[in-house]
This record gives C-alpha cells, structure tokens and sequence, in this order.
C-alpha cells in the first residue's frame, strides 16, 4: 500500500476476547500498552470477562451479541481495527456465512479502518471435497476467506489471519490416555497425517506484529506459524520429555 500506515494507539475491537483464541489476542496487544483495546462479550460480569478484566485493567469490555446488528453497530461505533471470530460450535453453518457478511457491512458503514478476520485455507476444497474430510468449522472458514480477499481494499482494508490445532488441546480433547505401559495417542488420523499444530499464544503475537506492520499485512492472508507434525512425532516427543513410553494408535474407521 501506497504511503507510511500507523496504526499506533489504535482502538482494536476483539471478537470471542473472552475465549481461548481472542484472549491470547487481547493478552498480546494489552501488555504493549500500543493499543486501546475492546472486547465484545454477553455478559461483562461472566468469570471469563471478571479474570481478563482482573488481569488487564485497561481492557474495556462492550456488551452486546454480533449476532444482532444493534449489537454489532454498538460493538463497531468509535473503533478503528475489528478482529473478527465467530464462535461456529454456537452459531452453526448458515448463521456464520450470514452474520460474517452482515458485520464487514456494518463494519463498511462504521468507517471502520481495518478489517481483521480469523481465516483458513481451503483444505476441503483441495482433497476433492471428499465428504470424510467435510468439517464444517473450516469450510465456512475457509469460504470466507476466499470471499473476503475479493472484496475491494479501498472500501474497508482486510488481512485474513489463519492458525490451526491448538497445541493445548494435547491436554484436553487430544490428551493421550495413560497406564502401566505409558501413554497412549487414539484418534482418527494416519500415522502419516499432517497437523497444524499452534500454541494459542502465537494468534497474539502475529496480530500484534500486524498491526506494527500494515504496510506488509494489509491485504494480505498471514499465517499464525503453525508446527507441523505428525501424531507419531508428538508420541515421540512426549517419551523423550517423561521418560515413559509413548506411542499413536489410529482409531480410524474402516469401511
């Protein structure tokens, strides 16, 4: 983009703040004091809001819901930078496509000046749209994306930002199961398949690091900088940090 951009002490709105994503992105950008920072959340008295706001007193919460327009008007009125996430699990396919287009409207007729949207790529498409690989959280993700890098930069500036596997979700959904041998890995996936795995820290980082950089992010789609491992390679790796035994076990189904 043509001439010096700076986004220095900008007003950045936070989407899902209050969660896992959008508060390693409100952590980020509280603690260079760069930055005047909102969060959109239901309910400012939730535990969730109360233990952000504790830790950053700075944070500014807007109550209201993005899936309303009074609720997105009031979230986008007097902001300078949106970082836009949905909370698919909750609002499902359809409304996401639907409220996505109607919040970069409203976000068009705020002035707003940046227009941050948690992307993917499109693995779906790429692997044939086999349905076995269908996950509608990546899909509408994924069509965003590719509508959104259409859209004209002089009418609202777009940077799409994409992530992958939270690593900490090796604790919780993908924790490996332990007994008197050690641990195990069970899931679905090869022993060759790839995964995108991102410590949730680094949405914060790299967002922080765009907004230094518009000039390079604007237009752009910026990777969180996922690692890319295999299953098998994480069992490695947990035996070679415990000293216990480690292995993946696939539990895909066959046909």
């Amino acid at each position: 983009m043509a001439g010096h951009i700076s986004f220095e002490n900008a007003r950045v709105l936070v989407f899902g703040g209050t969660g896992a994503q959008g508060r390693s992105i409100v952590q980020a950008l509280a603690r260079t004091k760069r930055y005047r920072v909102s969060v959109l959340t239901r309910n400012k008295n939730s535990a969730q809001a109360a233990a952000l706001a504790s830790s950053f007193p700075d944070v500014q919460f807007v109550e209201g819901s993005y899936t309303t327009e009074e609720g997105l008007r009031n979230a986008f009125a007097n902001q300078d930078v949106v970082y836009f996430s949905i909370d698919s699990f909750n609002v499902g396919e359809p409304f996401e496509y639907f409220w996505t287009f109607r919040a970069y409207e409203i976000a068009v007729q705020s002035k707003l000046k940046w227009f941050i949207f948690a992307g993917a790529g499109d693995r779906y498409g790429n692997l044939g749209m086999q349905e076995k690989y269908r996950n509608s959280h990546n899909i509408v993700s994924s069509r965003l994306t590719g509508w959104l890098m259409n859209q004209p930069l002089d009418r609202l500036p777009w940077t799409i930002l994409t992530g992958g596997v939270y690593a900490e979700m090796l604790g919780i959904l993908l924790r490996p199961t332990e007994n008197e041998d050690g641990f195990v890995f069970q899931n679905p996936m090869d022993d060759d398949s790839v995964m995108p795995l991102l410590p949730l820290e680094m949405y914060g980082y790299r967002l922080q690091w765009a907004l230094a950089h518009p000039e390079e992010s604007i237009g752009k789609m910026l990777s969180a900088g996922p690692f890319f491992v295999t299953f098998p390679e994480i069992a490695t790796a947990l035996q070679q940090v415990t000293g216990k035994k480690a292995q993946f076990k696939s539990r895909k189904k066959r046909r």
